[in-house]
């Protein structure tokens, strides 16, 4: 769905969503649910991801870096034990994290879910102005951060149900972390040179189709 309006947010602004329309509803077409038995059809639009309506949101950037991923390991040497082996077959390919903080408050008088963002720029290949188009969070650096170790033994964390539950009132700062390849860039250049002046989070509104961009500097 491409978007029809543009809401641009200068770093560092406080921006209050309102009338935010997401959901599993927006990821069908016509065409893909016309075939749906009536079952299938009542079992998903009676889920409460089908379609959801947020208001009060207030996010606040306030931070962005970037660091190769080897010193991120540095850090948080489990995501390294969590990883993939590489293999000379399949190496790394090489990218950078990038760790945005945001402050997120709950203007509202119910309980809300941060569904996150996604981080787009016109230097990423396939770059468009199509809702949720860029490049979501990354699950094991997600898990890093918030994460708890799984009762199983794995390696990798899991998430708890509530990580992104926020409560009337509340404030949580969240890092957004993102693995950013130096394939993703239609010029590596523009990996080398990294401008954060050019990337952004978006979030999309679904009805009416609108994105909003919340800018890294």
């Amino acid at each position: 769905m491409a978007a029809e309006s543009t809401i641009d947010i200068p770093f560092g602004q406080a921006y209050h969503l309102e009338g935010i329309t997401q959901g599993k509803k927006f990821a069908y077409s016509d065409e893909e649910t016309a075939p749906w038995s009536e079952e299938q059809r009542a079992s998903s639009m009676n889920a409460t991801s089908w379609v959801s309506e947020a208001s009060g949101l207030e996010i606040t950037l306030s931070s962005a870096k970037a660091l190769t991923e080897d010193a991120f390991i540095e850090w948080y040497p489990h995501y390294g034990d969590a990883r993939q082996p590489a293999t000379k077959q399949v190496p790394y390919p090489e990218a950078k994290v990038l760790l945005v903080e945001a402050a997120i408050t709950n203007r509202s008088d119910k309980a809300l879910h941060f569904s996150g963002m996604t981080l787009w720029s016109e230097d990423f290949k396939g770059a468009s102005n199509q809702l949720n188009n860029g490049l979501f969070s990354t699950k094991y650096l997600l898990n890093e951060f918030y994460g708890e170790p799984s009762e199983t033994g794995l390696v990798a964390y899991h998430m708890p149900d509530d990580w992104n539950v926020i409560q009337p009132g509340e404030t949580r700062t969240r890092t957004l972390p993102y693995l950013v390849y130096r394939e993703l860039f239609k010029d590596t250049a523009a990996y080398d040179a990294f401008n954060l002046s050019r990337m952004c989070l978006t979030l999309a509104d679904f009805d009416p189709p609108t994105i909003y961009r919340l800018w890294l500097e």
